[in-house]
Parts: structure tokens; sequence; C-alpha cells
């Protein structure tokens, strides 16, 4: 798994991420909650290796962060950043095969060129693979980056678990794609991989992770499964504001539906 232990980020004088301990753990998703400036992206930047901790440590099956090899590491673990900055007019297929470039050194072209459409399907963009990708829309880019994470997680037979970490990976999606997206997620930790995804969306949190972790202010109020974390309790004092949970009719799920007025 990939575990960060008593992790802390100081940013401009203050920690943006105070003590989380957090794991990423094959067969589960975990959904990230938590208000603007909450310390989550920069968590996940921990997580990803991108950033260091001032205090604690990040390990992937036991081993700091720090001592992967880039290309053992990329091979393994994919991060889907919140913002994807890409103006070159690569189309949709090329900045999908970007994501196979760790593999190079160990996949053929076919091998290659197999990882990329599967990945373009399943993120529902196989229509768009001749499209150059400046000319797409927000939620267009969005799903082509989720294809491209996922091409560089095909291992081809390689041994060891995959980790998948999502920053908002949602925010330009429509409903339809929003369901596709966490469902396949889903899928992905069942067949053993682990899922961290950071999320605005209670319901969507509640639907389909099976870890939720809530966090303010830099530090971790809550860890669990989503009946024993998403209480009005909890999520009202992350989001400081009142918070109402009930029984969805579909499936044994919380459903959070934000109270009128203001807390306090």
């Amino acid at each position: 798994m990939i575990e960060a232990e008593g992790v802390s980020l100081r940013r401009g004088g203050r920690f943006v991420v105070d003590g989380v301990s957090v794991a990423v753990r094959p067969g589960t998703l975990t959904a990230v909650l938590g208000p603007n400036g909450a310390g989550k992206s920069s968590l996940v930047r921990l997580l990803s290796g991108e950033a260091s901790p001032d205090f604690g440590k990040v390990a992937l099956d036991g081993r700091d962060l720090k001592r992967w090899n880039r290309h053992d590491l990329a091979r393994r673990r994919a991060v889907l950043s919140q913002s994807v900055s890409l103006t070159f007019p690569l189309s949709v297929a090329e900045v999908v095969m970007l994501g196979r470039a760790p593999h190079r050194a160990r996949s053929t072209r076919v091998e290659d060129m197999a990882a990329a459409e599967a990945s373009l399907k399943a993120a529902d963009v196989w229509h768009l693979a001749g499209r150059a990708y400046p000319t797409l829309s927000g939620g267009e880019r969005q799903r082509v980056q989720f294809a491209r994470v996922l091409a560089q997680l095909e291992d081809g037979g390689q041994s060891g678990t995959r980790y998948l970490i999502l920053d908002e990976p949602t925010s330009s999606l429509d409903i339809r794609h929003q369901a596709r997206l966490l469902g396949l997620a889903g899928g992905l930790a069942r067949k053993g991989w682990g899922v961290l995804a950071v999320l605005h969306d209670a319901n969507l949190a509640a639907i389909h992770a099976d870890t939720v972790v809530l966090l303010r202010d830099g530090r971790v109020l809550a860890s669990g499964d989503p009946w024993s974390v998403m209480t009005p309790d909890s999520l009202t004092a992350t989001f400081d504001h009142p918070v109402l949970v009930s029984h969805r009719d579909d499936l044994d799920r919380p459903l959070i539906t934000p109270a009128a007025g203001t807390a306090g």
C-alpha cells in the first residue's frame, strides 16, 4: 500500500498538512473530502511523491517514495492532477500515449497502442482520438487525462499492485461521466488496485468509496466507512455548515443533504 505516517507539509509559514496518517490500500477506493483550503491537494502531492514531507514519511510497499526509481514508481503509481496544462496541438491519442512513457524500454509499440486504445475506450473518449486536445471542452480534457493515467498503469502482466491517485477527477464532468469514472475506479479497486480520490461531492463519496477521510485545516477529523464517518456531526464540523444524513432508497449508503441556514 501507499502509506503516509504522521506527515506534515509547511507552506508560507503554516502547515497545510499537519500530522496526517492515511493509507491507499489495495482493493479499496478511499475518498478524501474537505472544504476549500483543507489541504487535500497538498496531501495528494505528498502521497504521489511530488512533494516531500517536512515531518513524517510516505512509503509504497514499505519503501520510502524517495528511494523508488522514478520509472519503477511511475509504472506502479499514477496521478491525475486537479489541472493539467497542455497547449501543444497533440491529438487525443497522442496525449494518452504519453502515459506509456515509463514502459518504453519494456513494451512494444503494439502493446503501447493496445493499452492506449483500451484506456481511450474505458474513459469514453475513443471517438475523440483524432481530435486536437486543445479544441476539447473541459470535461472532455479531464476524461482524456483519466485515459492517460489508465494507460500509464496498464501493466502488461507485470507484478505488483497498481495505485491510482485522483485529485478532483469529477469536477468538470456531467452526471453520466461522474458515475462512469468513479464506477470504473471502484471496479479497478475491486480488482486489487489501490485508489484514492479527492472529491467535493459528498454523495459521490458515499456511493463509491469504501473508506472516507474527512480533512479540515490540514488535519484528519474522521476516517472509516461511509456510515461511521458521514454523520451529521462530523460533516457539519468538517464543512462548517449543517448537514442532514438519511438512508438512500436504492442502496445501503448515506444520502447527504445540506441544511438551510448556517452552522453555529
